[in-house]
């Protein structure tokens, strides 16, 4: 058995998991990635995914490469073309896109493997240095979604993915932009770690001694962080600015984003007292700080106005959250009975009101509830609120007009609302 695909075995045995999806670029790391991997696992378990950003002029050829190669194994293939604006810092939006794409995809138990190998590390390792982050390596498995990322050819170089691939005789394809030097990662590539290996020959082990050590360092930071419950006190932040910086970039990379500069952060930091509310946008995420509590998760997703409930049981992604509205026998906690459809409503605050008599003796503004609530600001802009024809019935783990939540005289279908287990809003 080929190195590479002896490497992919034990990955993929020692992870065990329910669904394996690649980024497929077409590029000769994730081919040899992708065959490899049908070679030591059922392909029926395997997802292509090729995130098409159009930026390059071949862009559909590559697409169509792509498809061919996964027929030609037996995998399944997805596609999607992404609208990409060649102006900004193209490759961090490029980036923040491609990773949606996947995150879409990516079920609990599911693993989405990238081909990052040896030399995609060191250069890795370089950029971050260059910005001032600290050595800091790719981990080789994070949380992506509702499943994982693994890169488990982080020990090979790409000589050994290109030798596999033509003793296999499978062809790939080669992105004219990997020579443009404008790209830091290429500008590394082609200019200074040649440099480096010259004046010294054995650098890459020299290197590798400090990210392991760093690595190993890392393990512990993560153990830490991932011991950390949502949300997290503010209490817990060490003193000083420069620990403040250490301490919330580990938090936020241990929740499985990166990107953040330091400027960001420390701004961030400097802003953060026991009184106020202190928000910073991520890419595809928020890091925030309401009554002293500490927030890191998905950004609200743009969900449009209305939403029909066609059918029951009914779950939403909102990004924090998962909604589930479902059906049952009887009135209980979290339920309600309804005479008509349901929807779910989104959009502006202002002026809505339910029936809380549980707490309140008439009707309440819904700002007000979400407030007692201590629901975070950033959630409230998007936050759901079901209604039965045009009438406001529950603000889910907020409140339920109390009318509903008694058992219904007539026969009339009963809904429980609830969120999935990852939400911190206290259920009514």
């Amino acid at each position: 058995m080929h190195i590479v695909e002896r490497t992919l075995y034990e990955f993929v045995h020692s992870k065990n998991p329910k669904r394996i999806c690649v980024a497929y670029s077409g590029g000769a790391d994730s081919t040899a990635l992708l065959v490899a991997l049908s070679n030591v696992v059922d392909v029926k378990r395997i997802l292509a995914l090729h995130a098409n950003h159009q930026l390059q002029v071949n862009s559909e050829l590559w697409e169509k490469h792509c498809i061919e190669q996964c027929n030609q194994l037996g995998v399944e293939i997805e596609v999607e073309r992404l609208e990409v604006q060649a102006k900004g810092n193209t490759e961090a939006i490029a980036r923040a896109k491609r990773y949606a794409f996947f995150s879409r995809y990516l079920g609990p138990g599911d693993l989405l493997l990238l081909g990052h190998h040896h030399q995609d590390q060191v250069e890795t390792s370089l950029m971050r240095v260059f910005q001032g982050r600290g050595l800091i390596q790719m981990p080789q498995q994070r949380i992506l979604g509702k499943g994982a990322i693994g890169r488990p050819l982080l020990k090979l170089t790409r000589a050994s993915l290109t030798e596999y691939l033509s003793q296999r005789e499978f062809s790939w394809v080669e992105d004219q932009s990997n020579s443009d030097q404008s790209f830091d990662r290429n500008y590394i590539r082609s200019r200074i770690l040649p440099a480096i290996a010259k004046r010294w020959p054995n650098y890459l082990k020299a290197l590798d001694r400090v990210i392991t050590y760093d690595r190993d360092k890392d393990v512990i930071l993560r153990n830490y962080f991932n011991s950390l419950i949502d949300p997290v006190d503010i209490k817990v932040l060490p003193n000083g600015i420069s620990a403040k910086i250490a301490w919330v970039r580990g938090y936020i990379e241990s929740r499985g984003y990166y990107g953040s500069s330091d400027g960001q952060i420390e701004e961030f930091v400097k802003n953060l007292n026991e009184s106020s509310t202190t928000i910073m946008s991520l890419d595809s995420a928020v890091l925030g700080v309401y009554k002293r509590q500490l927030f890191c998760e998905p950004a609200n997703e743009k969900i449009e106005a209305e939403v029909e409930i066609s059918r029951i049981p009914y779950n939403i992604d909102l990004g924090w959250s998962e909604l589930i509205v479902e059906e049952v026998d009887y009135i209980a906690e979290h339920c309600f009975y309804a005479p008509g459809n349901l929807s779910i409503r989104f959009g502006s605050l202002a002026k809505k009101t339910i029936a809380d008599g549980n707490k309140h003796p008439r009707s309440v503004s819904v700002k007000k509830l979400l407030r007692e609530k201590a629901v975070p600001p950033w959630r409230r802009s998007n936050y759901p609120m079901i209604y039965t024809d045009d009438s406001l019935v529950c603000v889910p783990g907020v409140a339920i007009d109390s009318k509903l939540q008694k058992e219904p005289k007539e026969k009339v279908k009963i809904y429980r609302v609830n969120f999935s287990s990852k939400t911190d809003v206290n259920i009514v």
